[in-house]
């Protein structure tokens, strides 16, 4: 399976599906889903291990807003993207802030997202 570099939008064929949940019924921050989601592209880490965009299949509210993609970032150290895609793992959940879906393409993480919760990120067998 071809895994996306930064800004290359991956296709639907290539496209990882994952569930996501966060929150009280997982961790710390607001609760939501379990959710379906899938992988849109990787966004490369300063330090390992780098984080990956959500397009989330329904979106969720969250302060009178509709959360429609999510950057997920390993938590624990040692805990890497191909663990996230092959196991999954506990996340760091971050919304991506209105109209600045087209600045993490361009590798600004942190102008464009905001620290949401805690969670826990599966890939679905296909």
């Amino acid at each position: 399976m071809a895994l996306s570099s930064i800004g290359e939008i991956m296709t639907g064929s290539e496209r990882i599906r994952y569930t996501i949940a966060g929150g009280e019924g997982c961790c710390c921050g607001p609760a939501f889903g379990p959710s379906l989601s899938e992988e849109i592209f990787e966004i490369p880490g300063t330090s390992a291990p780098g984080s990956v965009l959500l397009k989330m299949q329904e979106p969720f509210a969250y302060n009178n807003e509709m959360i429609s993609y999510v950057v997920v970032t390993p938590r624990y150290g040692g805990d890497t993207l191909l663990m996230l895609r092959d196991i999954g793992c506990i996340v760091n959940v971050f919304r991506v802030l209105p109209e600045k879906l087209d600045q993490l393409r361009d590798g600004s993480f942190k102008d464009s997202t905001e620290y949401l919760a805690v969670g826990e990120c599966r890939p679905l067998a296909e």
